[in-house]
């Protein structure tokens, strides 16, 4: 859950300041990277880690 908050809210800084006029490129972007980070990380938990990550990627983005 942390991992995938944790990747998408540093990703969107990251992005925010590559992309410094468009923060809906950078926003869309860092929640599916927060969403594929989320994923990966609870695969091997199972479902509810899953959806906890995605979720948590999601909010993080």
């Amino acid at each position: 859950m942390s991992l995938g908050m944790s990747a998408g809210i540093l990703m969107g800084t990251i992005l925010g300041v590559i992309y410094h006029g468009d923060l809906f490129k950078s926003t869309i972007y860092a929640i599916l990277i927060g969403l594929v980070v989320g994923f990966l990380a609870g695969l091997p938990i199972g479902l509810p880690a899953v959806i906890d990550g995605i979720l948590s990627g999601l909010m993080g983005g």
